[in-house]
């Protein structure tokens, strides 16, 4: 019973420190552009606002997801498993095809020095 207890509170610190996170970073571009200034700036305010708003979702898919360590492991096995599935399809389609990978070419054919002097 301790042991759910204590998996349950981790998960709770978690939790909060995902929210104290997210909380200045989806909200940072609110602040910031809380005031539309107007006049001429405006056109630039609304691009850099635009920009920053659009890119929230990068910012965090980035912290959450390709910076966390149970993700990399998982993109990592995939990777290695795709990897050698690939190369075992390689192996096994040029023994299909009679081919070997490891085979050698023959030596090249000596052409005697008289005919070659005729062309």
């Amino acid at each position: 019973m301790r042991t759910n207890s204590a998996i349950e509170a981790k998960q709770i610190r978690q939790a909060v420190r995902a929210t104290a996170l997210l909380f200045p970073l989806l909200g940072v571009t609110h602040l910031l552009f809380c005031v539309n200034p107007g006049g001429r700036w405006e056109p630039v305010y609304m691009l850099v606002n635009a920009l920053l708003q659009s890119s929230q979702g990068l910012f965090v898919s980035i912290l959450y997801c390709f910076l966390n360590a149970e993700v990399q492991a998982v993109l990592r096995r995939a990777y290695t498993r795709r990897r050698s599935s690939t190369a075992l399809w390689r192996h096994r389609s040029s023994r299909a095809l009679g081919v070997s990978l490891t085979t050698q070419l023959p030596p090249p054919v000596q052409v005697p020095e008289e005919e070659t002097a005729l062309t």
